[in-house]
């Protein structure tokens, strides 16, 4: 009985599905970063039987190689019988053979292949959540046969050196990398940067980033309180060290905004020296402080946390002979990770660090005191860093001598450096010239094409053969079998080495040209180029052995009937290929990918221009039809980006690479872009303000009590701010008015209260817009914002000199004392009281004032769920300190 066409067609459909079902999985699954991987496995439901495909590769590989081996001999035995009795009935065997082998290779490269193949890489996850589970299934209904394949398997992997190497360690420099590649809607350039100077934290030592010693303002004991206060007022520092005799005796550092809690007329004729000895002992207000000294080795991301925690600001270095070698501020380091900062006492410092020359691209014009690591990073350098810590030194060990301005000399990775500046025995500035960049040899694309080679040689070998003896035929055959057979597990071990690689090691490798290297980035910057090439190739393969294999048992065994000869060929090509040109290779180039993948680049390359037109044709399909089913397809939104770079530093915390300061600072950042201004905002309630008619001795009282050294000025009523008075011009004055009127700085800098954090931080960043105000739809201030408010969003808190350690007092079980301005976080988080969150307070004495709308007389009590509020101290301007007692229970400390 005639089957009609519709079966066939319905099969064909059938198998081709199944086709790209089994390819498609195997490349998702291959595709999963490692960051998806580890999100799979902290999930649950469908996602196990993707993270045991991930654990057990080999039962991968041979699952999916035999199940897609059945499902396209399949598919070529239905497609014959299709073409001999539907298509072609009246046509040769010869023909039916090559219109049947033509249609396969066509249909299964687009469909089986090509489109559900670049389709998975870029919707890995996706495409794994739907397939793995029936994969996972398959693979337990084919045990027996996936066992004999493994035994096999296991016995040829140590003979072709495929062990698995140890597990890569997961380095910092594969988590900056991984940020870097990420797109610019997830992570822009700005925050990409902030990440890459965060991951560095824990590799910059203090004293690449100091103030070196003989840049260090400091004074002697000896002077005068008076002469330092002219001191700091001349450099723009309020912080100064001090030191006895010589500098590398540092005793103190003396805080200028100290001066606010001493009647500057009584002191200032002291010497600091008399200071220390007559007056600070007796005091609880310092003015100079103890030195924090640290060794200059300390890295950078140790020394803040170190900083924060003792309570300073301003490191004192030590080099290894116990000489002070610099100096390092929290603003120092702060600046490292988020950019400079600027203040309104800060020298003008316009002039950049490095530039591009504006006439030769090739040409860096830096300043000499930069850190190698800096230039390094900026401009892909390679100079070594062992050598020297600025570029400066590095060129004076390059020369050997003090070199004088114009002279140049060139460095063993053919960088120039040329001398344009010297100050002294230092140079200030220089020119630096980059090389080209290395061309890759054409030449050696040829040279290494060994494959294709071989392939040139079988040809000639058959063709020669076609007319002298059998067994000479039997042999070209052969060896045209284990050509086609080596190009097969060549062509497909590129695909999944190609897959496979380590995009972050081989980015490294092309910043260094590495011209092997730049080939495989690009095909893998290009899936649906790649795929295109090695499945093109790995098909082509696939039918030449079919044909050769074929033949070489018609000859080898002539008296066998064609549907025997068929089978025979159709069983040992299928084992042949599944083993030793899919499975063994694929394994191999897996566990091997990089190495491997570097060292056939060439031919790959080589491989691109003779396949180009067949390319050309299947790839163009395949964009078609990938671009079609991408339209219904949904992108992983920005926020879902954001969570997997949170778990990427969450896997760089537990893998050691990165400090838990690190970690908290980049999940900071990753919720900064999503912040407005009202929501970091000190709201009007909370603020500190003076009236503009306030004394300057009132204001020097507030600023010491409150520790603010920027106090904003209202007229008359706190929503009319006018201005902000700086406590250091206050004190830096030399005649000093009755009123802090002449001092207040009115170009104050409004926002509204719905500004993005990330936007303004920008926005005034490099502005002496240290404090901003903002203002919701009715132009009603409602709150303010300082510089320090919106790094503290990405660094943390900082602890400041004067901060009180002891602001919450436990006097009994259920009850407690703290000061009004204590933040409600804290006593919700440390102390379990439930205090409502308000959109205009932060503070316990913000809620108060919200609550009952003004400022409540000492002794006043407020009910707070089972908690009664008692005012202990107040005044006209704000709430100081209050007690909370518990009625029921105590406190959960």
């Amino acid at each position: 009985m005639e089957v009609p066409l519709l079966p066939y067609l319905i099969g064909l459909v059938g198998l081709l599905i199944l086709s790209g079902f089994f390819s498609g999985s195997e490349t998702a699954l291959c595709a999963l970063t490692r960051v998806q991987i580890e999100k799979l496995r902290l999930k649950r439901g469908n996602t196990s039987a993707i993270v045991n495909f991930v654990d057990n590769p080999r039962r991968l590989f041979i699952t999916v190689l035999l199940g897609n081996n059945l499902v396209n001999v399949t598919f070529a035995i239905i497609m014959v019988q299709l073409v001999e009795k539907k298509i072609l009935p009246q046509a040769s065997e010869v023909i039916h053979f090559v219109v049947a082998t033509a249609l396969s290779v066509i249909l299964m490269l687009i469909f089986g292949e090509m489109t559900p193949k670049t389709y998975a890489i870029k919707h890995a996850e996706s495409f794994s959540r739907i397939t793995a589970p029936p994969l996972w299934a398959f693979s337990i209904f084919i045990s027996p046969l996936r066992a004999l394949l493994r035994k096999i398997i296991d016995k040829l992997i140590p003979i072709f050196g495929g062990q698995p190497p140890p597990s890569e360690e997961f380095t910092t420099t594969d988590l900056q990398e991984f940020f870097k590649t990420y797109h610019e809607e997830t992570l822009p350039p700005d925050e990409r940067e902030i990440v890459s100077n965060i991951l560095q934290l824990r590799d910059i030592e203090a004293k690449e980033i100091m103030v070196p010693r003989t840049e260090v303002i400091a004074v002697p004991t000896s002077n005068t309180i008076q002469d330092t206060l002219t001191q700091a007022k001349k450099s723009g520092f309020s912080r100064i060290p001090i030191y006895r005799e010589q500098i590398d005796n540092i005793c103190g550092i003396f805080y200028v905004k100290d001066l606010s809690q001493w009647r500057l007329a009584e002191i200032n004729s002291l010497t600091i020296d008399e200071f220390l000895e007559k007056r600070e002992k007796n005091t609880d207000a310092p003015l100079i402080r103890e030195p924090f000294l640290v060794l200059e080795t300390r890295k950078i991301g140790m020394l803040l946390l170190q900083l924060q925690n003792e309570k300073t600001k301003i490191a004192i270095l030590r080099d290894e002979y116990g000489g002070i070698s610099g100096i390092v501020t929290t603003e120092d380091i702060v600046e490292q990770v988020v950019g400079d900062i600027v203040d309104e006492h800060d020298k003008d410092n316009s002039t950049p660090k490095y530039i591009k020359h504006s006439e030769d691209p090739l040409v860096i014009e830096t300043i000499g005191r930069i850190s190698i690591r800096e230039l390094n990073q900026q401009f892909g350098l390679k100079i070594q860093e062992d050598d020297a810590d600025t570029i400066g030194g590095y060129a004076l060990r390059l020369f050997g001598r003090i070199p004088s301005v114009g002279e140049s000399h060139v460095d063993e990775n053919g960088i120039e450096f040329e001398i344009t500046t010297t100050e002294g025995n230092l140079i200030a500035g220089l020119f630096i010239r980059v090389p080209t960049s290395e061309v890759p040899d054409k030449e050696n694309i040829v040279e290494n094409a060994v494959p294709l080679k071989l392939l040139l040689l079988s040809i000639f070998l058959i063709g020669a053969g076609s007319v002298t003896h059998t067994a000479i035929l039997i042999g070209s055959f052969a060896l045209a079998v284990l050509i086609c057979l080596v190009l097969s597990a060549f062509y497909s071990g590129s695909e999944t080495a190609l897959v496979s690689v380590n995009k972050i090691r081989m980015n490294q490798l092309v910043e260094t040209n590495d011209a092997k290297a730049k080939i495989i980035h690009r095909l893998v910057e290009s899936p649906d180029k790649m795929l295109a090439l090695t499945l093109v190739g790995t098909n082509l393969a696939n039918v030449l052995i079919s044909l050769f294999g074929d033949q070489l048992t018609g000859k080898i065994l002539p008296s066998l009937t064609d549907e025997l000869r068929a089978a025979i060929t159709v069983t040992y090509i299928t084992v042949l290929l599944l083993i030793f040109g899919e499975i063994l290779p694929k394994t191999i180039f897996r566990v091997k990918a990089d190495a491997l993948a570097l060292r056939f680049a060439y031919p790959l390359r080589l491989s691109e221009y003779i396949l180009a037109p067949l390319i050309y044709f299947v790839q163009t399909v395949t964009k078609a039809l990938v671009k079609l089913i991408d339209r219904g397809a949904n992108s992983p939104s920005p926020d879902a980006q954001r969570e997997e770079l949170r778990l990427l530093a969450t896997m760089g915390e537990r893998s050691g690479n990165l400090l838990t300061e690190q970690r908290q600072m980049i999940h900071r950042l990753l919720n900064f872009q999503n912040r407005t201004v009202r929501q970091v905002m000190v709201p009007l309630v909370d603020i500190i303000a003076i009236e503009k008619n306030t004394t300057c001795e009132d204001f020097l009282q507030i600023a010491a009590d409150s520790g603010y050294s920027r106090i904003p000025v209202y007229d008359e009523r706190i929503y009319d701010i006018v201005g902000i008075v700086n406590l250091l011009d206050v004190i830096y004055a030399e005649d000093q008015p009755e009123t802090v009127e002449p001092f207040i700085r009115t170009d104050i800098h409004v926002v509204p209260e719905s500004k993005n954090i990330n936007a303004l931080l920008k926005e005034i960043q490099n502005t002496q817009h240290t404090m901003v105000f903002a203002v919701d739809e009715y132009s009603g201030i409602v709150g303010l914002v300082t510089v320090e408010d919106l790094i503290e969003e990405i660094i943390g808190e900082f602890a400041d000199e004067r901060d009180d350690p002891d602001s919450i007092h436990l006097i009994a079980p259920d009850i407690l004392e703290c000061e009004g301005r204590t933040e409600i976080e804290i006593l919700e988080e440390h102390y379990g009281l439930p205090i409502p969150q308000g959109d205009y307070y932060t503070t316990i004495a913000g809620y108060i004032l919200d609550r009952t709308g003004t400022i409540p007389e000492t002794g006043t009590e407020l009910e707070l769920g089972d908690a009664v509020i008692t005012i202990l101290d107040a005044d006209t301007r704000a709430i100081k300190k209050i007690r909370i007692r518990r009625r029921l229970g105590r406190f959960n400390t």
